[in-house]
C-alpha cells in the first residue's frame, strides 16, 4: 500500500495490539464477502500474515500478503477492506512480472494509482488518505503512468515501507501454470460478482484484458523500432583518432542507437489533447530505448506548419499542437525530400483520414486511431485512446 512512512523508531507490538489486528482482519474479510464478492474471491485465496516488523503492508510474487500489526491497528474496518483488496489486486494484475528494468518505487506508485482508482470507482471499503490517487487512472495501463521522477531517490526500495508494497520474493519462480491459475481466479471472481449483481463494468473490462491480453500499440511500436537500432556507429560524431589523417570515420557508441527519427503529428483538428498526451508519453519511451541521434517533429495539417528538432540532452520532449487545418500527411514526405532528410524511420500519428502517398525509401510506421483504416504502404499499428 502506498503510504509514506516518516523515519521513526520501531513500534513495540503488544499482545493487545495483535488481538485488535486479528479482529480487524476478520471483520475486513467478512465485509468483503458480504459486499464485494469479486474482490473477496481474490483476497480469500491469499495467505495473509500479521507481522510485527512490517511498517505498512506488501504482497509477494507468490500472492502472500504481509501486513504490519501496528499499521493495521490504525485503520477502520472499511480501510482494512480497501487495503486487502489493494494488495490482492497487485497479484491479480500480474504487477510483479511487469516491472522489468523500471525503477521499482516509481513503478509501484504508477500501479497504486491504477488500483486505487479502481477501488474508489468500485466503492470498495474506505480509501486510506495517505495513499496515492489519480482520478481516471483506471482507464490506463500502469505503464502509461510510469514516471521515473516518482522515485525521489530517498533510499533503497524496501517492501512494506510507504510506497513500496511489492516484494520480488518468488518472482523468478512464477510459472505459466501460476499465471493460468491467476486467470482462472479472475474468471471465478467475475462470475461470483455477476451473480451478486455488483461487479462494475470497469472490472469486467480489466479482467478481460488480463485473460485475453492484446499487445498494446506502444509495445508494438517499441518492438518495431528496436529492430531498427544499429550497433553503435555514428557519422554525426566523427572518430577523433582518424581526424589528424583527414579521415572522417564514424565514432563508436557505448550503446546501440538509431540515426534520425522523424515524427509527424497529424494536427488537423481531429487529434485532441488526450491523444497528444498518450503520444507524448509513449514516444518518449521509444526515444529512451532507441536513443536516436536526433528527433525531428513535424506538426502537420495539409502542410508542415512547424518543425522542431531535439537531441539527447533535450529528452524528455513535450509535444504541443501548432497546426489545425485539413489533413494531408504526405506533406511530411515532401518536407523530408526538400530538406534532404533520409530518416532511420518515419512515424506518423494520424486518425487515418488522409492520403498516404507513395512508398518511401525509408521505413514508415503509421499509428492510426481509426480501426479499419490501413495505410497503403509502410506498417500500420492501430491504437485506442482512452480518456
Amino acid at each position: 500500500m502506498s503510504v509514506p512512512m516518516p523515519a521513526q523508531q520501531p513500534v513495540v507490538v503488544t499482545a493487545a495490539m495483535r488481538m485488535q489486528a486479528e479482529a480487524l482482519l476478520k471483520k475486513g474479510k467478512v465485509q468483503l464477502v458480504l459486499h464485494q464478492p469479486f474482490f473477496a474471491c481474490i483476497v480469500l485465496k491469499r495467505r495473509i500474515s500479521l507481522r510485527d516488523d512490517v511498517p505498512t503492508a506488501y504482497i509477494t510474487a507468490r500472492g502472500e500478503i504481509n501486513v504490519g500489526v501496528a499499521f493495521l491497528c490504525k485503520l477502520t474496518v472499511q480501510q482494512v477492506v480497501f487495503l486487502l483488496a489493494h494488495e490482492a489486486m497487485h497479484y491479480a494484475m500480474l504487477h510483479h512480472i511487469r516491472v522489468g528494468a523500471r525503477k521499482p518505487r516509481a513503478a509501484n506508485i504508477a500501479m497504486d494509482k491504477v488500483i486505487n482508482d479502481i477501488l474508489v470507482e468500485s466503492r470498495v471499503g474506505e480509501s486510506i488518505p495517505e495513499g496515492v490517487y489519480m482520478e481516471g487512472a483506471r482507464d490506463y495501463a500502469w505503464e502509461q503512468l510510469y514516471d521515473e521522477s516518482d522515485d525521489d531517490g530517498s533510499g533503497e526500495y524496501q517492501p512494506g515501507t510507504g510506497n513500496d508494497d511489492l516484494s520480488s520474493e518468488g518472482v523468478n519462480d512464477v510459472t505459466d501454470q501460476q499465471l493460468e491459475e491467476i486467470k482462472r481466479e479472475l474468471i471465478d471472481a467475475v462470475t461470483a460478482g455477476k451473480k451478486a449483481g455488483n461487479t462494475p463494468a470497469s472490472i469486467v473490462k480489466l479482467v478481460d484484458s488480463i485473460v485475453h491480453p492484446a499487445t498494446p500499440w506502444y509495445q508494438l511500436t517499441e518492438r518495431y523500432m528496436l529492430q531498427l537500432v544499429k550497433a553503435g556507429t555514428s557519422w554525426k560524431r566523427p572518430n577523433r583518432r582518424f581526424l589528424p589523417h583527414d579521415l572522417y570515420l564514424p565514432s563508436t557508441d557505448k550503446e546501440p542507437r538509431m540515426g534520425t527519427l522523424v515524427i509527424q503529428s497529424d494536427e488537423s483538428g481531429s487529434i485532441d489533447v488526450i491523444t497528444t498526451h498518450h503520444w507524448n508519453g509513449h514516444i518518449n519511451s521509444i526515444i529512451d530505448k532507441c536513443r536516436p541521434e536526433r528527433v525531428i517533429v513535424l506538426h502537420t495539417d495539409t502542410r508542415v506548419a512547424k518543425v522542431e528538432e531535439f537531441e539527447a540532452d533535450d529528452y524528455p520532449i513535450e509535444f504541443k499542437s501548432y497546426a489545425g487545418g485539413g489533413t494531408d500527411m504526405t506533406a511530411g514526405f515532401a518536407w523530408c525530400e526538400e530538406n534532404g532528410i533520409e530518416p532511420e524511420v518515419f512515424i506518423c500519428l494520424t486518425d487515418g483520414e488522409t492520403p498516404f502517398g507513395e512508398p518511401q525509401s525509408y521505413p514508415v510506421l503509421w499509428l492510426i486511431t481509426t480501426e479499419g483504416i490501413e495505410a497503403t504502404h509502410g506498417e500500420t499499428i492501430y491504437y485506442e485512446v482512452t480518456e
